[in-house]
This record gives structure tokens, sequence and C-alpha cells, in this order.
């Protein structure tokens, strides 16, 4: 195939030749003469195709490796702006075409319009990767402010949980029933706190401590809450109250808590607070006044002669008249509620 578009090329320059004047052949010799001219053209092309053949593979293969280097946004700008060059060449290079300059204008306008085509066209290229570059970037900006808000505001709505709002009851009835929205975060810190109280050797401490881990394990066990670990921890600090309102600062989170003391702490910091205490101050209670309870009375309380029991949600119950009981459940009643932020406490007396 090669070679017979070596002969066609051959054919053709002998006839350019012969119309130019430059060879003047008539008769027999006209003949051999385009005869001739095909032969050496298709002989000469027979015998470069295996070079041409292999410099063109040898081309693509090249070509291939850096057109896979390039980044298909470039290639897609870059041939946009190659066209465009080359649609601005061809309307320039229009009136080029109708200077008339003595000898020289034939090839003066194909040297012009090559020029052209060539400079606009790289032009185009190089403006078009360039613009891409910056509208991609101010994609990739306008973007990455939006994922950025977005994030944010994911942030906000998760809430870490602290050790006392675990140990708490209410904590758990609170989120089954949907009053909190958003993921729920647990940091290790908090949990091998909670862990070392389960571990105690006072009881009531120990109680509390397991208690907590069942309404973990409960909470993690519900499909309905979005809950889960962290890791996150600061070797720098020692107390889990600080790392826990450092690791909030971070995140952009609020903190669940019952701890009247972090509270008021995280509330200096401008960190957002959710405190049981302060939800169950602003409902009605759950004990009444003159209520009928039952209760174990399960240490001596600071006054004379009281003993001290607890609710199951961790309420301090103050029994009026109480020391003797110590160790036994006894029936009470409620004489008076003392409900503030930093924890509600419930005087009662033996029922006899």
């Amino acid at each position: 195939m090669i070679a017979l578009l070596g002969g066609v090329l051959g054919f053709s320059l002998n006839l350019a030749l012969s119309h130019s004047g430059i060879i003047n052949f008539r008769g027999y010799l006209n003949i051999f003469a385009k005869i001739g001219f095909s032969l050496i053209f298709a002989i000469l092309f027979y015998l470069i195709t295996p070079t041409l053949i292999k410099g063109l593979e040898k081309l693509v293969t090249k070509m291939e490796l850096e057109l896979s280097r390039v980044p298909a946004r470039d290639v897609v700008f870059g041939s946009f702006g190659l066209i465009f060059g080359l649609i601005l060449s061809y309307f320039i290079s229009l009136p080029i075409k109708d200077i008339q300059i003595p000898y020289i204008s034939g090839i003066f306008s194909l040297i012009i319009t090559i020029v052209l085509y060539i400079v606009l066209g790289y032009l185009g290229i190089k403006f078009a990767l360039k613009s891409s570059s910056e509208l991609v970037g101010f994609i990739g900006k306008s973007n990455k402010e939006e994922k950025n808000k977005n994030q944010a505001k994911d942030n906000r709505s998760i809430r870490l949980l602290d050790t006392s709002s675990i140990i708490d009851g209410r904590i758990k009835k609170i989120i089954e029933l949907g009053f909190l929205d958003g993921k729920l975060l647990v940091p290790n810190f908090v949990l091998l706190e909670l862990q070392n109280i389960a571990d105690s050797s006072d009881d009531i401490r120990r109680t509390k401590g397991r208690r907590g881990l069942d309404i973990l394990d409960e909470l993690k066990e519900n499909k309905s809450v979005n809950i889960s670990m962290t890791d996150k921890d600061y070797k720098d600090i020692k107390e889990v109250d600080t790392k826990l309102m450092r690791l909030a600062k971070e995140l952009g989170a609020s903190i669940i808590t019952t701890d009247y003391n972090l509270n008021k702490v995280s509330q200096l910091q401008s960190i957002k607070i959710l405190n049981i205490n302060e939800l169950a101050l602003s409902l009605k209670p759950d004990v009444l006044h003159g209520e009928h309870i039952s209760v174990e009375v399960v240490k001596e309380g600071k006054e004379h002669n009281q003993g001290l029991a607890y609710l199951d949600d961790g309420t301090m119950i103050v029994v009026e008249d109480g020391k003797n009981y110590i160790g036994k459940r006894v029936d009470t009643v409620v004489t008076s509620i003392l409900q503030t932020a930093a924890g509600k406490m419930i005087f009662v007396r033996v029922d006899e």
C-alpha cells in the first residue's frame, strides 16, 4: 500500500514538473519518464516502509505515554483551545491569501498561514489549560468552603457523653424517646474512667459504674440510636473533663452531662452544654411531695441520725432518722424535694 502511494506520488511529481516546464520529454521519453518516476518512488517508499512503521509505532507509543500522564481535564480543555485557535487562524488567514507580492505571493501566504495555525493553535491550548486550572481551582475552593460549612453543621449535631451522663439512667430514656438528635460520641478516655468506677472497691461507685456500662451496651444494641466510640486522646492532659472540653472545641460539638462544675467551666469556654439536671429542673419531678416510696438505706448521712439511699438514676435520698435502718429496705414518705442545677435531693421520713 505504501509502495503504491509512492508510485502515485512519483507520477504526480512528474506531471507537476512537466507542467512547470522544468522537464520536457515528448513521445516515448515522456511515457518512460512517468513510469520511471513512479517506479523510483514506489521502490523508495517500499524500502523505507519498515523504518517508517517503526518510527510511527515509537511516536504513537510515546504520545500514548505522554497523554496518559496528562489529566483528562487538561486533554478536554486543551482540545477545545486547539479547535478555537485553528478556527481563529482560518478567519485571519483569509485576507492574507489576497495579498499580491510579485513572484513570492503564493509562498508568502503559505508560510504566514502555517505560522498562524501553529502559533494560534498553541496559544489556544495554553489559554484553555490556564483557564481550566483557574476554573477548577475556583470550583474546588467553592466546593471546599461548602464542604467545610456542611462539616461544621454536622459537627454541631455531635453530642459528647461524659461519665456522669452515662451513669445517669435518665439519659437512656431521653435518647430512646428521640429528644436527642444527631450523633452520640463516647471518647475512649470517658469509657476508661467508667471502667475504673465499675472496678472501684466502693460498693456505690462500683454499682454506678456497672450501671453506666450496661446503659452503654443497651444504647449500642439499639439500632435506632446513632452512637459510636472515638479513640481521640490527649496524652498531655490528665483530667478527663479537660480532655472532653478540648475535644468538644475541636469538633464544634456539644457535651451532655450532669456535672455541675463541668457545666460551668464549659460555658465559660463557649462550649454548648446539655445538662440533664437543668432539663429535669424545667420538668415536673418524678417524685412528689407526700408520695410513698420504698428505699434501701445504704449508709449514714452527714447530719445526726440521717441515713442515705439512692434512686436507680443516682438521685440522693436523705432519710430522716434512718441511721438505724442501714442495710434494710424501708417504706418512706417524701417530705421535701430540693432541685438545683447541680442535681436533685429528696428528703423522706420512715413511714411507720
